[in-house]
């Protein structure tokens, strides 16, 4: 089947066998494939397909159209399906065809793309430098602006403590560190303690 010779006609076969056999023949030629493109010959012609972007192209915005690479996840058939690798970036993705996006990865393997540019360094983009900086009304997003929603309050609290009288200091750290309605009421409390106090010194 894979040389695409009839079978004998003595040979009957059924239609599951007759699946069965179709199935295991895509796969050994998928396997022949992988092995196929890693040889001198097949990387010479995966590159002129390389060149001609027939692999599709880099969808980062930053690599500018880049030319990919196939590849695959997982060298064990039926693990995954091909993706795409580009040289500018060094990541993957799927590929938007539809019919490449039902290939097995395995057919191309997780060695070949890089070993295509190891052959050819002089087909290796310079890695791309440029990164998408995120912004609101032109300001650069400070790092914990993702943050945790908790850590505000917590900010807020210490900046009380820290512009809170020197009596009631220690008081309104309580209160903070108890929180709601109890902290509240144990910070009430502290103040009116340390106010008393400090008349009794007066």
């Amino acid at each position: 089947m894979i040389l695409d010779n009839e079978p004998p006609h003595d040979v009957m076969l059924t239609d599951q066998q007759h699946e069965l056999l179709e199935s295991a023949a895509e796969m050994l030629y998928g396997l022949i494939h992988a092995r196929y493109i890693v040889t001198a010959r097949g990387l010479a012609c995966m590159l002129e397909k390389f060149k001609n972007f027939e692999f599709g192209r880099c969808p980062r915005f930053h690599c500018e159209g880049q030319a990919c690479l196939p590849v695959g996840t997982s060298d064990v058939p039926g693990q995954s399906t091909v993706k795409i690798f580009c040289p500018k970036c060094e990541d993957i993705f799927y590929p938007r065809s539809e019919y490449q996006c039902s290939i097995d990865g395995a057919y191309y393997g997780t060695t070949f793309p890089h070993l295509l540019l190891m052959t050819y360094p002089m087909y290796r983009p310079p890695k791309s430098s440029e990164v998408y900086v995120p912004r609101i009304f032109g300001f650069k997003l400070h790092p914990t602006a993702y943050g945790n929603r908790e850590a505000a309050p917590a900010r807020n609290s210490q900046r009380r403590i820290a512009a809170a009288p020197r009596g009631e200091g220690a008081a309104a750290g309580a209160a903070a560190a108890a929180g709601g309605a109890a902290g509240a009421a144990a910070a009430a409390a502290g103040g009116k303690d340390g106010q008393a106090k400090e008349d009794d010194s007066l």
